[in-house]
């Protein structure tokens, strides 16, 4: 019987050949041990040389596959989002107008005298989407009318509120909404600053009753020069 063992040192691998003492072994001609050898030794050569590419073959690429499958899934998901995205509010393109705005409220007031930020996001129910540099929209022109606008309050102590309020838009006029936090409800007022935005007649007010709301509200930060 042919005893064949190999022994590892380096690529490629080298037989050894070995040939117990038997009658049986006594016919084995030579050329076809070295045949035998050459074969054997070329086979393992090979297996050896691609062991390697082997393993990422069997391991790196069903977690290429699965990478490939989450990235396939979040892209999906982003389409499906953009297909079910709302009507978003689109300003006129040419006079009249009037404009509406809302605000930032000054940090030390915001957490002494309860004054609150005033977010615009929708426009006779048409959606206003945040800005990508600024966020949440202070400002937007209207065409003259009655408009609907649907305002995000929000107050310390983490307190929100999201309401509707009518306005009697008058062309060429802006009109600065306004709210103070008082316990965990907002007092709102609509000013009317005319065409100048010197004058500030109050137009409209409502209190409007918050709650917690689902993440901190947004601060303006102050950083004291050294």
């Amino acid at each position: 019987m042919v005893g064949v063992g190999a022994r590892r040192t380096g690529t490629p691998v080298r037989f050894r050949l070995s040939l117990p003492t038997s009658p049986r072994n006594e016919g084995i001609s030579a050329p076809w041990i070295d045949a035998f050898g050459r074969s054997a030794s070329g086979f393992v050569t090979r297996f050896v040389r691609d062991d390697r590419r082997f393993f990422l073959m069997k391991f790196c690429m069903p977690l290429h596959s699965r990478l490939l499958t989450v990235l396939a899934f979040i892209a999906l998901a982003m389409l499906s989002g953009c297909a079910t995205t709302r009507p978003t509010y689109v300003p006129p393109s040419s006079p009249p107008v009037a404009t509406v705005k809302g605000g930032s409220a000054n940090i030390i007031k915001f957490f002494s005298d309860g004054d609150s930020h005033v977010s615009l996001v929708e426009v006779d129910g048409l959606y206003l989407p945040p800005s990508f540099w600024t966020g949440n929209i202070r400002s937007v022109a209207v065409a003259p009318g009655t408009r609907r606008i649907t305002v995000l309050l929000q107050g310390s102590n983490y307190t929100q509120a999201q309401d509707t309020l009518s306005i009697e838009a008058v062309a060429g006029h802006t009109y600065q909404i306004e709210a103070k936090k008082t316990g965990i409800a907002f007092d709102v007022v609509v000013y009317d600053e005319g065409t100048t935005g010197n004058e500030r007649n109050s137009v409209l007010t409502a209190r409007i009753a918050g709650g917690a709301g689902s993440g901190p509200a947004y601060v303006p930060i102050f950083i004291p020069a050294k």
